[in-house]
């Protein structure tokens, strides 16, 4: 299980992508992501698994989100 922390992006692409960059600058694709959390912005902390993919969004990995959690 891994722990990133950034801020939620929504790119209008295909039907609308929701993204996390961490403080690092990576841009991970986030899969599963509770509504209430879908806000552009938005500063979070995201426990879930990172796995490398390619989809119609080709942003980036994409990140499991099993907790999240606003900061």
């Amino acid at each position: 299980m891994q722990k990133i922390v950034g801020k939620m992006e929504y790119e209008d692409l295909e039907g609308g992508v929701w993204l996390i960059v961490t403080e690092a600058g990576q841009r991970l694709v986030v899969n599963n992501l509770p509504e209430e959390f879908q806000v552009a912005g938005l500063k979070v902390e995201l426990t879930g698994e990172e796995e490398a993919s390619f989809g119609i969004a080709m942003m980036g990995n994409t990140f499991y989100v099993q907790q999240a959690r606003r900061l």
